[in-house]
C-alpha cells in the first residue's frame, strides 16, 4: 500500500520544507523513512535484500530450517553433557570426576569475565 502526498514527487517532506531548514528537513525526512520502515516490518514486508535483491521474508524462511536444526542439536548436546555432568558429581561426591564439571565451569566463568586473561 503506498501512501498518497498532496505534492508530487517521492518525496515525504513537502518541498517548502525542503528548502527551508535543511537539517530539520533531512532529519523529519529519516524519521518518516523510519515510521514507514516499522509499519511495513509490522505488516510483514521486511525489505528487499541488497545483496541478492530478493525478499528479506522469503530469504528467512528458506535459512530458518537448517537454523532451527542447529539450534536443537546444540540444545540437545548441551544437555546431554550437562545432565550427565550432573549426575557423576551428584553419584560420585569428593571424587576427581565430581569436580572437574565445576572446574570447568570456574575456568570458563572467569574467562569470559576477565575476557581473554584466563584466571585458571
Amino acid at each position: 500500500m503506498t501512501r498518497r502526498w498532496p505534492w508530487p514527487a517521492r518525496s515525504a517532506i513537502p518541498p517548502c520544507w525542503s528548502r527551508s531548514a535543511g537539517s530539520i528537513a533531512s532529519i523529519s525526512r529519516l524519521t518518516v523513512q523510519y515510521l514507514y520502515w516499522v509499519g511495513g516490518v509490522l505488516s510483514g514486508n521486511l525489505g528487499e535484500s541488497m545483496r541478492l535483491k530478493e525478499p528479506v521474508l522469503t530469504l528467512i524462511k528458506q535459512k530458518f530450517p537448517v537454523t532451527l536444526q542447529l539450534a536443537l542439536m546444540a540444545i540437545v548436546f548441551s544437555l546431554a553433557i550437562g545432565v550427565t555432568a550432573g549426575v557423576i558429581s551428584a553419584v560420585k561426591q569428593q571424587h576427581a570426576a565430581s569436580t572437574m564439571p565445576s572446574t570447568w565451569w570456574r575456568c570458563g566463568a572467569s574467562r569470559r569475565r576477565t575476557s581473554g586473561s584466563a584466571s585458571c
